[in-house]
């Protein structure tokens, strides 16, 4: 069974975003993707922006069936044209009242719901810019806050971090986060970058998602420390150890990677377990560029994560970016047939699929 918040209380949620930058509707997406994969999706991520309507028409037809009940997980990014601080002020409250009138008319269900995903890279610190860290935060609250004022219950909220150790470093980075009484879940979006030749461990080339959207240190807790816990399962901190098979650190170079300009960074998953312990994370998108030269990575890496992901019992979710072209390549999980035979391997694992999805 889940709790309240969408937790899974076995193994982890298994979701997709579906064939993104294709052109086709979501629900064609989706049909595709479970065929190529072989098994039905837990969690299905959508994207919206602005006025838009959510969940739309097709989008719960997709979370009812049929075959079965899924989570939607809404990227939510409520405007481009207004900053962060004007909408905390209220400029956007009458698109946000007709949502939560909308949701509350046509979709009982629980949902997932981000706000403006991936800040990071559009902080602007300088006084006046209504793009600072703290706006941030407060923009959150005030979306999330009055929704919940005008009657919508069901949106379980997660925060959504790039999970970059750059930024990660700066200054501002702590003061992102909109309190722990407005956000359920904290979620990151990794990826595995085709540069990742040759290096190893916790440091090897894993980017952020950043330009991905496709629908458009005094006050950083970790910046003077090192969280030097590590994984009492494995018994060993898992992001020493490298995979010979994928050049990597494996899954744990994937969640807890680091950098030499990111000085005392101890990795998003190591960070997350310190600041957010009672939190459930999610990878709110994760991919794997094809690696040139190294056509085998891809396949060998996705059996990695299905060796490794128990060792990280609080990643409740994993929710795969499945694109061909996106911003930096190809993240498709069939894009060779030894991918496709991994990844498939991976989705079928008991682990992802241990709590079924509860029907709303």
């Amino acid at each position: 069974m889940a709790t309240a918040v969408l937790v899974p209380t076995c193994g982890a949620w298994w979701g997709i975003a579906p064939e993104v930058f294709t052109g086709r509707s979501p629900a064609r997406a989706l049909e595709r993707a479970e065929a190529r994969m072989g098994r039905r999706a837990g969690i299905v991520h959508v994207y919206h922006r602005g006025a838009e309507l959510f969940p739309t028409a097709e989008e719960r037809s997709i979370a009812a069936g049929p075959g079965g009940p899924r989570l939607l997980l809404v990227n939510w990014k409520p405007s481009f044209d207004r900053t962060w601080a004007e909408i905390a002020r209220g400029a956007l409250d009458r698109r946000i009242d007709r949502l939560a009138g909308h949701i509350r008319r046509t979709f009982p269900g629980r949902f997932f719901l981000t706000v403006h995903h991936e800040p990071e890279n559009d902080v602007r610190e300088e006084p006046g810019s209504g793009m600072t860290a703290a706006d941030y935060a407060a923009m959150f609250r005030h979306v999330v806050t009055r929704l919940r004022e005008r009657g919508v219950r069901n949106a379980v909220t997660v925060m959504t971090y790039m999970g970059a150790p750059n930024w990660a470093v700066a200054p501002w980075f702590a003061r992102l986060y909109p309190g722990d009484d407005v956000v359920d879940w904290v979620a990151l979006d990794p990826y595995l970058d085709p540069s990742a030749e040759g290096r190893t461990g916790s440091s090897a080339g894993i980017g952020p998602s950043a330009g991905m959207d496709p629908s458009a240190a005094a006050d950083h807790p970790a910046g003077g420390r090192t969280n030097t816990r590590t994984d009492s399962s494995a018994g060993t901190d898992p992001s020493t150890r490298t995979d010979p098979s994928t050049g990597t650190g494996g899954f744990a170079g994937l969640v807890d990677r680091t950098r030499p300009d990111a000085a005392g960074w101890p990795g998003f998953h190591r960070w997350m377990r310190w600041r957010f312990p009672d939190k459930p994370i999610m990878l709110a998108e994760w991919g794997v560029f094809e690696r040139p030269g190294r056509p085998g990575a891809k396949a060998a890496f996705f059996a990695a994560v299905r060796r490794e992901m128990r060792l990280y019992p609080q990643i409740k979710a994993l929710v795969y970016f499945d694109s061909p072209r996106a911003p930096r390549g190809d993240t498709r999980f069939d894009a060779t047939a030894d991918a496709a035979r991994a990844f498939a391997g991976l989705v079928r694992d008991p682990y992802l699929g241990a709590t079924p999805v509860p029907q709303e």
